[in-house]
């Protein structure tokens, strides 16, 4: 094993926010440089993006992991694909989705190096391609969030982010040039390889020559042995200069040191439940993560934390905070619930499917297909024996456990659904829209019982009181509304945030409601009973996608786009 030295741009974005743009720029032209040359030996990356960004001591952009590299030749129709994978979905081009008739090339690496600048200037990932496709008005130009970024830069990274690839920029010498950056011009530029810190087997990582950052320390784990053999393959026009630049490897192991759980010392190892009496006195307890965390669920014991995030599910025991299992789910994964009886785990993929998984091992159960578009939601009945799933495809499905049999399809959405929920005695279920709305539907016969208007944006968020009488919901209008469930009455609403919200939860108890907001980068706690604001969490660096209470009510979890879940509690 060999290993990069420094830290990935993703984590360098964690730490810092919104970078540079001279910094930005420096390492832009290294990369295009880096793009230019694999490009003219035929190899495409396919998965550009932060994390595959390591940033050297002495402050040079090394683009690594080529787990899903490709050899191209743009006249030969016998192209193939290496490794095949789908690639990060903020960072994947439309056509890298489509396996049937999409043709990537080396316009694709420059959809996600556009993805990368993006995210690196603005402190955000951009929308994903599909996203964009649905709703246009989600992409939010570089200049409304950084308004110093010159109209040039802005231009440049726009171009890339086309989502029809015969606009974007055509080559990686034409990107540069735009941006008035040197590029590849003929020379490999490649770095030696670096020192073997343990076991052997050379790689050779491509960085041109630049130094722009002071050192770090993350080193990024090079494992071997993945593409051996592939520059026997001469009908797709490998040559053998090639494999000397890269060796032949998967640079494609995880960073050598993630940061273990961490928790702050509260006054007594036991926690106070969180109520509206004690908000106050909330702190964080506890910091940790890996991925874009899109959902964090309890299970009903409160004895396991399931973690979804772009890389998969992670389950962690609540209590010590030591990784449990990892499930590899095969895509990104939007949304996880426990069954009623914990013994299940049900998860929402950016592929378009559900799957349920046994807990205890983590054994794969069944995948329910059928919806068209990523599955955005997921939430058993109070029973355990019904599934309901929320999509893109604006449907809402919903599934036998035991059989795995789709039910009925609820349609009438005319937006993506985002968030679905049951009430308590599980009659009756919410489900979340893009398109603005909140609808009841009656779980017996799938009948429309009412639909809830007013929020001006989309509906990211559904959550029912524990009683059932009361429903929230959370929007990209920046307020939570609560809901009447009897009469569909809005009993009030709840402002505060100063961007789109979420996630919405209710405690335990009924009376205490948290929500999360995307790019306020904050969690708030409300008095149901009025509607006052208590106290506002902060520390995301980036926005909080998910919060949930522990069954006990004592800890509140939050999972955010930075890459981290946070634990909240009141110490006795």
């Amino acid at each position: 094993m060999d290993f990069v030295e420094g830290e990935s741009l993703a984590y360098r974005i964690e730490r810092e926010g919104p970078l540079s743009e001279a910094q930005v720029l420096g390492w832009a032209g290294q990369l295009l440089d880096a793009l230019a040359y694999c490009h003219s030996q035929g190899v495409i990356h396919r998965d550009i993006k932060p994390q595959n960004v390591i940033i050297r001591p002495d402050g040079r952009a090394v683009l690594v992991d080529f787990g899903l590299v490709k050899l191209w030749d743009p006249h030969d129709p016998r192209t193939r694909t290496a490794m095949r994978g789908m690639g990060t979905p903020e960072y994947a081009p439309p056509e890298q989705y489509d396996a049937h008739t999409g043709h990537t090339d080396a316009r694709s690496d420059l959809y996600g190096l556009g993805a990368t600048l993006y995210h690196a200037l603005t402190g955000q990932a951009p929308p994903t391609a599909t996203l964009r496709m649905a709703d246009p008005e989600q992409f939010v130009p570089l200049q409304a969030i950084v308004p110093q970024v010159s109209g040039r830069t802005e231009a440049a990274v726009i171009k890339a982010l086309e989502l029809n690839r015969a606009q974007r920029w055509q080559s990686a010498a034409e990107m540069a040039q735009a941006l008035e950056l040197p590029v590849w011009a003929g020379k490999p530029a490649v770095e030696p390889a670096p020192p073997a810190v343990a076991g052997g087997g050379g790689t050779r990582a491509i960085a041109p020559e630049q130094a722009l950052a002071p050192p770090v320390t993350e080193r990024r784990r090079v494992s071997g042995g993945a593409l051996g053999g592939m520059v026997a393959l001469g009908m797709l026009g490998v040559v053998v200069a090639l494999a000397a630049v890269f060796g032949w490897f998967n640079i494609g192991g995880r960073v050598a040191a993630t940061p273990a759980a961490t928790r702050t010392p509260t006054s007594a190892p036991s926690l106070l439940s969180i109520s509206p009496e004690n908000a106050s006195r909330v702190t964080q307890l506890a910091r940790w993560g890996k991925g874009t965390v899109t959902q964090v669920a309890y299970s009903p014991d409160g004895r396991l934390l399931a973690v979804a995030s772009s890389l998969g599910v992670y389950l962690y025991d609540a209590e010590t905070l030591e990784e449990v299992r990892f499930i590899e789910c095969g895509a990104r994964v939007y949304s996880v619930a426990f069954s009623p009886d914990g013994a299940t785990l049900a998860s929402g993929s950016g592929d378009n499917t559900v799957r349920l998984w046994g807990v205890a091992d983590g054994r794969l159960l069944r995948t329910l297909e059928g919806h068209t578009y990523g599955v955005e939601s997921v939430a058993f009945s109070p029973d355990g024996a019904t599934l309901a799933s929320g999509s893109d495809d604006t449907t809402v499905r919903l599934w036998g456990v035991a059989d795995g049999r789709l039910l009925r399809t609820l349609e009438g959405h005319t937006g993506g659904v985002e968030s679905v929920a049951f009430s308590p005695d599980g009659a009756t279920l919410a489900s979340g829209s893009r398109d603005g709305t909140v609808r009841l539907w009656r779980v017996a016969d799938g009948r429309l019982l009412r639909t809830l208007e007013g929020h001006t944006e989309a509906v990211w968020s559904v959550a029912f009181s524990p009683d059932g009488a009361t429903l929230a919901s959370g929007s990209g209008d920046g307020t939570v509304r609560l809901w009447g469930v009897a009469d569909g009455r809005l009993l009030r609403t709840l402002e505060g945030h100063t961007e789109a919200v979420r996630s919405v939860a209710f405690s335990p108890d009924g009376a205490t409601l948290a929500s999360g907001s995307w790019r306020d980068n904050t969690v708030r706690l409300w008095r149901v009973a009025d509607g006052r604001l208590l106290r506002t969490l902060e520390g995301h660096t980036n926005g909080v996608y998910s919060v949930a209470f522990s069954p006990d009510g004592a800890t509140l979890a939050s999972g955010s786009g930075d890459g981290t879940v946070r634990l909240w509690g009141v110490g006795r």
